[in-house]
């Protein structure tokens, strides 16, 4: 069960105001968040996972760092910008680059 404070927070990073403020956005989708968690995308480092039960007990790995979050459909919905609500969001830390 997530806390309504934390639902909002993750909902709250589909504008970009906030994206900004917190550092962080969302992955949405098992196929890309399962791409991020088994390091495809290096320069990218997840903070967050959100998912269902089913969803976390097929994965392998899950990097060290990553607090995983047990969510219903009901939770997810909420937080989802999808259409059909995803089983898997992943939230991230904007990378910073130097120039």
């Amino acid at each position: 069960m997530i806390s309504k404070n934390k639902l909002k927070y993750f909902a709250s990073l589909h504008q970009k105001k906030f994206r900004k403020q917190y550092g962080r956005f969302l992955a949405e989708g098992e196929k890309i968040v399962r791409e991020i968690l088994t390091g495809r995308n290096t320069f990218l480092e997840p903070a967050t996972l959100l998912a269902e039960p089913s969803f976390t007990e097929t994965l392998k790995t899950i990097p060290p760092g990553v607090e995983v979050l047990s969510a219903g459909t009901g939770e997810l919905r909420k937080i989802s910008s999808l259409s059909n609500a995803a089983t898997a969001i992943l939230e991230i830390r904007i990378p910073e680059f130097e120039y």
